[in-house]
């Protein structure tokens, strides 16, 4: 009977713990911000094959990134940010079925506008900015390279406590030379 009662308990701590301000939970949120994340980076592009005909080519490689942002937090329970991040989209590689190696290296800098919303320590966020990029294509012994700037998004949550973010967010770059280049990440991120 006894541990019944008990039992309750993290529920009833759980529903105060959304009831409670965000700058209760999230106290240091406002401020200088520092993170690194990972997570699959996919790939699609169409290229030439230098033995004829063009290729189709959609893989996945392991993403990572670091950020460096600045959150306003001037409204209560909503987060204005500015965010800059280099991210390496890894190597993602295939053979062809004439066995010619096909293998694109990715990497940029970008720079993020953000805005988001909190319940409790519990906040979804939006961004947009532009990323400039610079790729090498390596397509059986031909190599290129190839840089520019282009259109970049995202969408995440994120879990606040203290100064300490856990985030999990899409990413999607518009980049010209790829049909599309997309980033899912799951990243810690500390608030100074």
């Amino acid at each position: 009977m006894l541990t019944n009662r008990f039992a309750k308990l993290p529920i009833l701590f759980f529903v105060l713990s959304l009831l409670m301000p965000a700058s209760v939970l999230a106290g240091g949120k406002t401020g200088l911000y520092l993170g690194a994340g990972v997570g699959p980076s996919i790939f699609s592009a169409t290229g030439s094959n230098p033995n004829g005909g063009n290729f189709d080519f959609s893989e996945t490689d392991t993403g990572a990134k670091i950020f460096l942002g600045y959150n306003f937090g001037m409204v209560p329970l909503l987060d204005f940010a500015i965010e800059g991040s280099y991210v390496d989209f890894g190597n993602p590689s295939n053979i062809l079925s004439d066995g010619t190696n096909v293998q694109y290296g990715l990497t940029g800098w970008n720079g993020f506008g953000l805005i988001g919303g909190n319940i409790g320590p519990i906040g979804l966020f939006g961004k947009a900015g532009m990323i400039s990029w610079d790729s090498d294509v390596n397509i059986g012994s031909a190599n290129n390279s190839y840089s520019g700037s282009d259109p970049a998004y995202g969408l995440g949550v994120k879990v606040q406590v203290m100064a300490l973010a856990l985030r999990f967010e899409y990413e999607y770059f518009d980049i010209e030379r790829f049909d599309s280049v997309s980033l899912a990440s799951f990243s810690i991120a500390y608030t100074f």
